[in-house]
């Protein structure tokens, strides 16, 4: 069971995956029931005017939502890849150890983008997953080093962050 806000309403659901397109099937409070699906929650992200309501939706999803965001992260559309990599940071900063590893890896990828809002959010999503290992590190260390000075000021708060956490500096 799993709860999640819609808009101003709680309700609960569960996490049922179907074939080809994760979904989740949430019991509204008049008794009926609406699903959630991750490939049409991907196609949301296209639209700027809702985007943020299908990274919520996403999360809401979690670890059943990956591979689907894998395939957004390849998409052309830049602002499909910056909620994909949103998504991804949000469900690897509450996910198993295990998967943590592997979200953050996906996301220190993107790091290579040519757009900096992709590259941006990619550092956020880092310091949100909380995983610090090598790859990270290194990861990190391309985005203080990165032309745009919006990404450098949240690689540097990324790293302080893992800092805190118990990891060894980045220089």
């Amino acid at each position: 069971m799993i709860a999640i806000m819609l808009g101003s309403l709680l309700v609960a659901g569960s996490v049922v995956v179907g074939q080809n397109d994760p979904c989740l099937a949430v019991e509204r409070g008049d008794g009926s029931t609406i699903s959630l699906c991750a490939e049409f929650e991907i196609e949301r992200l296209h639209d700027p005017r809702v985007t943020a309501s299908a990274v919520q939706m996403l999360n809401a999803l979690g670890a059943a939502a990956v591979p689907s965001l894998l395939r957004a992260l390849k998409s052309d559309e830049n602002l499909v890849r910056v909620g994909a990599v949103d998504a991804l940071g949000r469900i690897g900063g509450r996910s198993t150890p295990e998967e943590r590893l592997g979200i953050a890896s996906l996301v220190c990828e993107v790091l290579g983008a040519s757009e900096s809002r992709v590259r941006l959010q990619a550092v956020g999503a880092i310091a949100r997953i909380g995983v610090d290992d090598p790859s990270t590190r290194r990861a990190l260390e391309m985005g203080l080093a990165d032309r745009e000075p919006e990404v450098r000021k949240a690689a540097e708060g990324a790293v302080r962050a893992l800092n805190k956490g118990g990891g060894g500096s980045v220089r």
